[in-house]
């Protein structure tokens, strides 16, 4: 900078300015109080003069000088009050979070690991990296704040984070295995029962109330139907809720295509809830009266159909069907319906959609020679948690490339267990 200075004939602009804090914050380690001193002077002059101009990215490279000077505490100001929150990028955040670490400001770095993660449902592993080595420096940190932090967020991590605690687990003396989880929630490893999926009266009706809020009018989501259409449904679900099935006809009619017909598959299905004497709502698209053909009449007399527009979206239709049918109404579909949780307005009510989804979510299988059957949902919890004193279950899921298969129940692809020494 002092060599653009003295060979530039006018003062450096705003980008350059903002390229050299960038430079500077990638080698802070290297850096003289008289270099933290003039990062600090240009971050506060950029904001002074360019007000205007401040967005996202304006602002990372603002946090990014500031972290590198004693000022770092300004960039928890800035972060707080930039409007959109969801538009502060990841790297704001994460720069403040490793300078509060190296200041051994904990309850900042924490307070700012979960509001990035409330806002972002990322999990970075450089960020548990910076804690577990200040673990190493100070005894008096503990490893096990990461895993406390994974149960109390419910969360299922990636391959490189998995890696990551297993390396530190392992150098602190701790046992770790891959393990397999059996149908009834045990660990073959341990011998302990995960912990069931539990959703309480109380809170399945919080739910309800911020779905319909949030995501049903805040976010307009039933804007491809008609405001008829919409009406016409409420209506017809005020008058034959509630149900024990809700199945979405379309999801299901090609849920394994190439494998069973779909012509096929969807009558099958509804054959099997039929005969279990369930009372099951379809939903589905008009033209799928085509594919019940001649057992449509069959199928009408012993389900409730709705059929919507062919525009139509089906989940809010299918979400709202089940919610307003109760607590224990199950839904029958593949579709994970993760765009609706995150539209949801706190981590808080993000995990009860999902433990709810999990505990009334029925799965469709087909055996060997085509056998049909459908599962009932998945009874333990499906997220990091303790399972006994010192005994902790971690899932975790390999990295996908673009295209390639993944689970369609949304079990994790791994699990390790892990007996601390704490």
């Amino acid at each position: 900078m002092r060599y653009i200075k003295e060979c530039g004939q006018t003062k450096p602009n705003t980008i350059l300015q903002l390229l050299y804090i960038r430079s500077c914050y990638a080698s802070q380690d290297q850096l003289t109080d008289e270099d933290q001193h003039e990062i600090q002077t240009i971050c506060l002059s950029i904001l002074k003069n360019n007000s205007h101009l401040v967005n996202s990215t304006f602002m990372e490279g603002i946090i990014m000088g500031l972290c590198c000077t004693p000022l770092w505490r300004n960039s928890l100001e800035y972060l707080n009050n930039f409007k959109n929150e969801k538009d502060i990028k990841i790297r704001a955040y994460s720069c403040t979070i490793f300078k509060a670490f190296k200041e051994e400001e904990i309850d900042i770095g924490w307070s700012l690991i979960q509001t990035m993660y409330n806002q972002h449902e990322i999990l970075l592993t450089s960020v548990f990296a910076a804690w577990f080595n200040l673990c190493d420096i100070n005894k008096n940190y503990s490893y096990q704040k990461v895993l406390e932090f994974l149960r109390d967020n419910e969360c299922i991590v990636r391959t490189h984070l998995a890696e990551l605690i297993h390396e530190k687990y392992k150098q602190y003396g701790s046992k770790i295995t891959t393990t397999i989880i059996k149908p009834d929630g045990r660990c073959t490893n341990c011998n302990q029962i995960l912990k069931p999926v539990e959703i309480t009266n109380s809170e399945f009706k919080a739910l309800q109330e911020s779905f319909m809020s949030r995501v049903v009018i805040g976010k307009n989501i039933f804007n491809n139907s008609s405001p008829q259409e919409l009406n016409n449904f409420k209506d017809f679900i005020k008058n034959t809720a509630p149900y024990d099935v809700v199945v979405d006809g379309l999801n299901v009619a090609y849920a394994y295509r190439g494998k069973i017909a779909n012509d096929s598959l969807i009558k099958i299905v509804l054959k099997i809830l039929i005969k279990q004497k369930s009372k099951v709502l379809l939903f589905g698209r008009k033209h799928l009266v085509q594919q019940l053909g001649n057992e449509f009449n069959f199928i009408k007399r012993n389900v409730n159909i709705f059929f919507a527009d062919d525009l139509s979206k089906d989940d809010p239709f299918l979400l709202y069907a089940a919610m307003y049918s109760g607590i224990q109404t199950k839904i029958l579909t593949r579709d994970l319906m993760r765009g609706h949780k995150f539209l949801l307005n706190n981590s808080k009510m993000q995990n009860i959609f999902q433990k709810w989804l999990q505990k009334n979510r029925l799965i469709l299988k087909i055996r060997p020679q085509n056998e049909v059957f459908i599962r009932n949902p998945i009874p333990y919890l499906q997220t990091t948690q303790e399972s006994g004193k010192g005994i902790w279950h971690l899932p975790y899921e390999e990295i996908k490339e673009p295209g390639s298969w993944s689970k369609p129940n949304s079990s994790p692809d791994n699990w390790m267990c892990i007996k601390t020494l704490d």
